[in-house]
């Protein structure tokens, strides 16, 4: 008999129909906009010999890849006389902590590389010039050059 009732309840159980699984996904994700930013010191009346403290140059990035800073002068590296009337102009070296003397007779970029955490949260650069001479005579006037610093995640 009780061959019977195992034999009865082994039959019941294989001629069940089997249970069909469904499955859904859900995906989560999070993102991080790239955020590169650069600040310059603002208007700064400056020596015409020696070198003359600028102020702060911030950075902040998040780019893991890096990204490259450039330095461009409207007057390839030179305080010129605003009114054109001299011709005088005064050469100057731009020199930043971490990168040293930049010439700025043409556009300068600098790659700094990724993964680099000290960026993420921003630092602070100490920037100055050193006027380096006059192509002229002294004569009366403004002089002054205009540079633009700009920053790019790679």
């Amino acid at each position: 008999m009780k061959k019977i009732l195992i034999a009865a309840a082994v039959s019941v159980i294989a001629s069940a129909s089997p249970a069909f699984a469904n499955t859904a996904n859900t995906t989560v994700y999070a993102q991080i906009s790239a955020q590169c930013d650069i600040t310059s010191p603002g208007t700064t009346l400056v020596a015409l010999s020696g070198a003359t403290e600028l102020g702060n140059i911030g950075i902040i990035c998040n780019s893991a890849q890096g990204f490259t800073a450039t330095a461009q002068s409207l007057h390839a590296g030179k305080l010129v006389d605003e009114t054109n009337h001299s011709g005088t102009a005064y050469d100057y070296v731009l020199n930043v902590d971490g990168v040293g003397d930049v010439a700025l007779d043409g556009t300068y970029n600098q790659v700094f590389g990724g993964n680099n955490g000290q960026f993420i949260n921003g630092i602070t650069l100490g920037s100055r010039i050193n006027v380096t001479g006059a192509t002229g005579p002294a004569y009366a006037g403004v002089y002054q050059d205009t540079i633009s610093f700009s920053i790019t995640a790679n």
